[in-house]
Parts: C-alpha cells; structure tokens; sequence
C-alpha cells in the first residue's frame, strides 16, 4: 500500500498499487478519459458558428433577410460589423451588404437601431456599428463596453419556453 503524505508528515490518503498519481503545476489542464474517447469519436468541422437567439429573431421576422445579412459579419466577442479582412463595416456599406439600394438600406438600419437591433458608434468622422450580444453572439463572452451597450434591452430578458 502507499501513501500520500503532507509535508508535515500526515497521511493525506491511501493509494492503491494500480493507481498512478501526477503532479499537476498550476496552469496545467486535466484531460479525463471520458474528454479523450470524447475526441476520438467525434470530428471538427471547418465552419465558423454564430449563436442565435431563435425567439428575439422570431419576433423580428420582418427583416428576417436583412438580419441574416448581418449575422456573418458579426466579431467575436466585439459584436462590431467587420467584413472578413477585419475592417470595420461603415455606413456607406450598409445597404450593399443587405442588398438595397442607399435611401431604403439606410432606412432599415434606422429601424434596427430603433429597435435596439444594432447600435452606430461615432469614431472621428466616420461610424461603425455593433451588433446586439442577446440577439447574435460569437464566442461564449463578450466585452465589457458591448455588454454596457446592450444591457438594457429587451432582448436580455426573453424566457425560453421549452
């Protein structure tokens, strides 16, 4: 039999022949065996994922076209439009993206920030815009400032009805 012993001399616990212990250092992660057959039985798929809140899209089915427009350009943790290349998504690429022209792309973003949808951000002299965290989400978290921007929305409070 063996022993895990304290620095003081105390016996912590009993060991069995058939166990094995580790030292585990801070920062190490533990993989349990489950994790392992886990990964071995499934496979990554190369696509990006957002999350979606499905009742707040349900409720603005109207722009159901414009809003899934919108979502593939979503930054993690940031919320901020951006295209691909990481540049910021300004006014002027609105409409292209949703597939309007000027005047009535530039209406409906009105309206999606009327409707706490999306929010315009003013930096210097031109603008960018961030996408509501409770209605579109990459990322298990997001920033504190988009989290302050957003928090008082009615979509923070929508109940899932299972």
């Amino acid at each position: 039999m063996k022993y895990l012993v304290a620095e003081d001399g105390t016996v912590i616990e009993e060991i069995n022949e058939n166990e094995n212990l580790v030292k585990v250092k801070t920062g190490d992660r533990v993989v349990r065996s489950a994790s392992i057959e886990y990964l071995e039985d499934t496979v990554p798929i190369k696509i990006k994922f957002i999350k979606l809140n499905p009742i707040a899209c349900n409720e603005l089915y109207e722009y159901g076209s414009e809003l899934f427009s919108l979502f593939q350009y979503v930054d993690f943790q940031t919320g901020i439009l951006r295209f691909s290349n990481g540049r910021r998504i300004r006014s002027k690429h609105l409409a292209g993206i949703l597939r309007k022209k000027r005047r009535s792309g530039g209406r409906i973003i009105e309206e999606l920030i009327e409707k706490d949808v999306i929010h315009k951000h003013k930096e210097g002299k031109s603008c960018y815009y961030t996408m509501n965290p409770y209605l579109c989400l990459k990322g298990k978290r997001v920033t504190k400032s988009l989290y302050e921007d957003f928090r008082n929305t009615k979509y923070r409070n929508i109940e899932w009805e299972f």
